[in-house]
């Protein structure tokens, strides 16, 4: 049997609260040995991390501001984010990116917020 390694899932997600276990046990059953979890926003982080707090050997957090949740202060999240790399060890920086697919109002903003992110992996991968 193989063994496989999720990249990205949001299984933190309220939507997978009533039957996580049995999404898990699914997952392994199938192969799956690891799943890395890319938070979304500010409000993701803490539910992500409790996630993995209780799974510690199967998800791997990371940090990111997903890029349609880049608003007018995204400046200041991003800043309250990076405190987080000081509190908690992540395996990656993500979600990131630049979206706009259906939205360009705030596409500086995603550049400057991608810049940031990059800065953050580059620093990660020194320590």
């Amino acid at each position: 049997m193989f063994s496989f390694i999720d990249t990205h899932a949001h299984l933190y997600d309220q939507q997978y609260s009533g039957n996580l276990p049995e999404v898990i046990a699914r997952a392994q059953e199938a192969g799956v040995v690891r799943v890395y979890l890319p938070n979304l926003n500010l409000g993701t982080i803490t539910p992500m991390l409790d996630l993995v707090a209780e799974y510690p050997h199967f998800f791997r957090p990371m940090l990111g501001l997903h890029p349609c949740d880049v608003k007018e202060n995204a400046a200041a999240v991003l800043a309250t984010m990076e405190k987080k790399l000081a509190d908690h060890t992540f395996a990656a920086i993500g979600e990131v990116g630049i979206d706009l697919y259906r939205d360009t109002t705030y596409q500086e903003a995603q550049i400057s917020a991608l810049h940031r992110a990059i800065d953050w992996a580059l620093a990660c991968d020194h320590r």
